[in-house]
């Protein structure tokens, strides 16, 4: 069976869009499904545009959503029914995981909710049988029978999720069956699952709430078939929610990285406190290849720190900060602002924090209710709360409900035309590059700096990011000034605020 994926671009500029980097959802099903014979395609929006042709003669169409690129779905399905009505189009991801009806009155003939990674397969098995019987044992499978809904067990948004799946036991992603594919990036999935309880992320919900791993053997397998596809030079980026869930486990990556001869060029996403935790293991990743991690600082506001469940103290922040750039690594610190606790002084002092700090790259997002976090659950239910319901504006870019003691106009114009800049110009570019590099080689004189080359690369591609970022800045001022010119959109806004703080503060007396 001829099976074509697709993966719809983002509404604007985000951070990973030079990378190039594409999901690993469709990549795996697909993998597995050409293992048993199945032709398939993919294209990322991102990387290439959709060869209309090729869906034309699809037989099955599988796409891949989350919530800011649900709209973009919907107008690629319409288009795919225009040249292709007999396939049957399968959806998957977090938005459609938590909005199932929502993506059958669009068009998706079948929701794969949670992961899919077992289900699928048993979908394509089901597809050649067609009993309807063998349909509802499969589990998170979302459809329509005639007019009426039909959700497997477990039921959505239940707070229960499927069982694990066995991640030994899937291949690694064949990103080759990406049209125009060229590995800027690539990347890698160690684990799934989150035991923490951050009120913006749907992760616990998506996946569970415990971690659960890929083995290291498998990850150092998955590695080596990477560098026999593409070289030496590329740069891996280990996706997982938190690399450093289980430090003991880190560790043995690491160890088995310098062992296989596999000091390459890593980044990773972990949580701040695992300078605090495992300080020792930090000069360990450095020694493996891993030059830059991302942070989910959130805020330095501590009332908010608290609100967001982060487990850190301001200070504690400062001191983690200082332990990952002693060694040499450098941080992209990613904020969220928008909480209740935050005014305009949270929004100044991220930025005197980043720029005290020589964080070396950075992103301030707007806290987004997404569907299956629980900040959408409690903000849906507080009257005058969202104001705007335009998915494509769910980015992190655009405020879209009211903040409690901040304006909402307000966040939007202080964020992206005075917080940004004053961070990412050319002046604070070039102090970190040249303060970074002076560092590096007064550590070089004194024995204390093992990769100097390495860490001048790093310093070089931040450079790199940072020019990067002078021109995203301009790039997404445009696309708020467009966002800011919606006068029904800010309208409906200030009609909402006085309601919305209104529950709020009521919400609070409780």
């Amino acid at each position: 069976m001829f099976i074509v994926g697709i993966e719809p671009r983002a509404p604007g500029i985000h951070v990973f869009k030079k990378n190039f980097m594409p999901r690993l959802g469709l990549p795996r099903l697909f993998t597995m499904a050409e293992a048993k014979g199945h032709n398939c395609e993919i294209y990322c929006e991102e990387i290439a545009p959709i060869d209309w042709d090729r869906v034309a003669k699809a037989e099955l169409i599988c796409i891949s959503s989350i919530t800011s690129t649900a709209p973009r779905a919907y107008e690629i399905i319409k288009k795919i029914r225009e040249v292709n009505s007999k396939a049957p189009i399968l959806g998957g991801g977090s938005h459609w995981t938590f909005l199932p009806e929502e993506a059958l009155d669009n068009g998706v003939d079948y929701v794969f909710r949670h992961g899919a990674d077992d289900t699928f397969m048993q979908w394509l098995y089901w597809y050649g049988a067609k009993e309807l019987s063998d349909l509802n044992k499969i589990q998170a499978l979302s459809f329509k029978v005639a007019s009426e809904y039909v959700h497997t067990d477990p039921q959505p948004n239940s707070g229960v999720t499927p069982p694990i799946v066995d991640l030994d036991k899937l291949p690694a992603p064949n990103l080759s069956l990406i049209s125009g594919y060229y590995p800027l990036t690539i990347p890698i999935s160690g684990s799934e699952g989150c035991p923490h309880k951050c009120k913006f992320c749907s992760e616990r919900k998506m996946h569970g709430i415990k971690y659960h791993f890929r083995s290291v053997d498998n990850i150092i397998a998955d590695i080596k078939y990477y560098v026999s596809q593409y070289g030496r030079n590329v740069h891996i980026f280990f996706v997982d929610d938190n690399a450093g869930a289980k430090p003991v486990r880190l560790r043995d990556l690491c160890e088995a990285l310098i062992e296989n001869d596999l000091i390459l060029d890593y980044s990773a996403q972990v949580r701040l406190d695992l300078a605090k935790y495992a300080p020792d293991l930090l000069p360990l990743m450095r020694k493996a290849g891993f030059s830059r991690i991302c942070i989910g600082y959130e805020t330095t506001n501590e009332d908010s720190l608290k609100e967001a469940n982060k487990g850190l103290t301001y200070v504690e922040m400062i001191s983690c900060t200082k332990a990952f750039h002693a060694v040499g690594i450098a941080i992209h610190s990613m904020w969220i602002v928008g909480f209740d606790h935050d005014n305009l002084k949270t929004i100044k002092d991220i930025v005197a924090f980043c720029i005290r700090h020589m964080i070396e790259t950075m992103q301030i997002l707007f806290l987004v209710p997404l569907p299956g976090s629980d900040i959408y659950e409690e903000y849906k239910n507080q009257e005058g709360r969202i104001f705007n319901f335009d998915w494509s504006k769910y980015d992190g870019q655009h405020v879209v409900f009211n903040p409690a003691k901040i304006e909402a106009r307000q966040l939007q114009v202080t964020v992206i035309f005075k917080a940004l800049p004053k961070v990412y110009n050319l002046g604070q570019t070039l102090r970190i590059f040249l303060s970074t590099n002076f560092q590096i080689f007064l550590r070089s004189l004194r024995g204390k700096k093992l990769y100097p080359r390495q860490e001048f690369k790093t310093n070089l591609t931040t450079l790199g990011f940072r020019l990067w970022g002078l021109n995203a800045i301009r790039s997404i001022s445009k696309n708020i000034k467009a966002y800011l010119a919606q006068k029904d959109v800010w309208q409906k806004a200030e009609e909402l605020a006085e309601l919305a703080r209104k529950n709020i503060w009521q919400k609070a007396g409780e």
